[in-house]
């Protein structure tokens, strides 16, 4: 019985390797995101798409706005809005993004993709 449970043991051992997970090494080249600066055309087009999905639009007030570019030819639009919440108070700055394909704007706030959008609309390398 005993050489059972040691051939048990052993058998799912084994499996258990085999089943770590190696690193995915990928064949793509890095993008390097710089910053710039936006056009006018750039600004007032995320601008009607911020004012879009904010609560009272009307209160919006726009601080600074800036490009990235990306090596990979791709270019993203950030920037920072203050405007009111539901209870009718000031959220204070908050960046957004208008997404490098520019089918959505992001605002940071506290989805997975919106937590991250301060660090998206740095200059950075993306593996």
């Amino acid at each position: 019985m005993k050489n059972f449970a040691l051939l048990i043991c052993s058998f799912f051992t084994v499996i258990s390797i085999g089943c770590v997970s190696q690193p995915v090494v990928s064949s793509r080249p890095a993008v390097v995101w710089t910053r710039d600066a936006a056009t006018e055309q750039e600004k007032n087009e995320v601008k009607q798409q911020v004012l879009a999905v904010l609560k009272d639009p009307e209160s919006a007030r726009f601080g600074e706005i800036w490009a990235l570019n990306g090596s990979n030819g791709g270019r993203g639009v950030c920037g920072f809005v203050n405007a009111k919440n539901s209870y009718g108070g000031y959220t204070g700055n908050k960046t957004f993004m208008l997404m490098p394909d520019g089918s959505s704007v992001k605002i940071e706030g506290s989805g997975i993709i919106e937590r991250m959008v301060p660090k998206m609309c740095a200059p950075r390398t993306v593996q």
